[in-house]
């Protein structure tokens, strides 16, 4: 009889252990789902933040390049030296961005 309540035993706990992979499975993907739902809401104040800095970063490059060349911050030569290089940056903006059509 001993052999009867061994053996049956011995059938449940694959099954046991297939409850608990699938409980564990699940619960993975509840807090995956979880993850991606919060990094939604946040991904406009990210790139908004994003953008910020990047935009911050290209002033003080633009800004270190007319001073490097003699024109001193605040003077009307710095304003347009500063204004050429954003339109400078952005037509080649727009050239990557027409490279990049051409590539889809």
């Amino acid at each position: 009889m001993s052999t009867q309540l061994g053996s049956a035993g011995q059938k449940r706990r694959p099954q046991i252990a297939g409850e608990v992979l699938r409980m564990a499975f699940w619960g993975v993907c509840g807090a995956l789902a979880v993850v991606a739902v919060a990094m939604i809401q946040k991904a406009p104040q990210v790139r908004a933040a994003a953008e910020q800095r990047q935009a911050a970063e290209i002033a003080a490059e633009n800004s270190a390049h007319c001073e490097k060349w003699g024109m001193r911050a605040g003077t009307r030569q710095h304003v347009i030296c500063t204004l050429d290089l954003d339109e400078i940056r952005a037509r080649q903006a727009r050239r990557l961005a027409a490279g990049i059509q051409g590539l889809i």
